[in-house]
């Protein structure tokens, strides 16, 4: 072949990848990424998050380890570092910082319980109510079986705003049931 393709220094590196943002409470997935130029070397792999080990363990050649973490409100620091003796000991440590948010404000406006509550209390901060009322500083309006006629005026005059300049969602959910009539009746 004419072109070498042989490494001209063996090198080892890491990184994270992932999310930068994730909601607080749920799980922060990321992966360290270890790549080796070269032939394949034993090294040694530690990761931690906000100065608690997550995983140690030993490997060799490239390879994706992924990891998940439950994190607080706030800032955190992931560092991955490989240990090993290689050319370049400036890429054997990453550091990655995540920010887990608050859980986003919504409105759940129902004049009866849902089994979807359970589900959206996971994932936001649920406020429910038999009417919409003041909105505040809420993210999205979550309409479940609620006619037209019983939402009121001041909300259907506030909500197309709501929606539209000021960038949050309004979600419906009804359920609609066809009986069929029974008639004894031949045509």
């Amino acid at each position: 072949s004419a072109v070498n393709l042989k490494p001209i220094r063996e090198d080892t590196s890491v990184s994270i990848t992932g999310a930068r943002t994730v909601i607080a409470g749920s799980e922060a997935d990321f992966a360290v990424n270890v790549r080796q130029a070269g032939p394949a070397r034993q090294y040694r792999l530690k990761v931690d998050v906000d100065g608690a080990v997550l995983a140690e363990q030993s490997s060799s050649g490239t390879q994706t380890f992924r990891f998940n973490k439950h994190l607080s409100e706030g800032y955190h620091k992931v560092t991955a570092e490989i240990f090993i003796d290689d050319s370049n000991a400036q890429n054997n440590k990453f550091h990655k910082i995540i920010q887990s948010l608050p859980k986003p404000k919504i409105l759940f406006v129902s004049s009866k319980g849902s089994p979807m509550l359970a589900k959206l209390r996971e994932v936001y901060d649920v406020t429910t109510r038999a009417d919409i009322g003041e909105l505040g500083d809420t993210t999205a309006v979550i309409l479940n079986d609620i006619p037209f006629n019983q939402i009121g005026q001041d909300a259907t005059n506030h909500l197309p705003s709501f929606a539209t300049k000021i960038g949050r969602g309004i979600f419906t959910f009804a359920i609609c049931i066809t009986i069929p009539i029974m008639t004894d009746k031949v045509f």
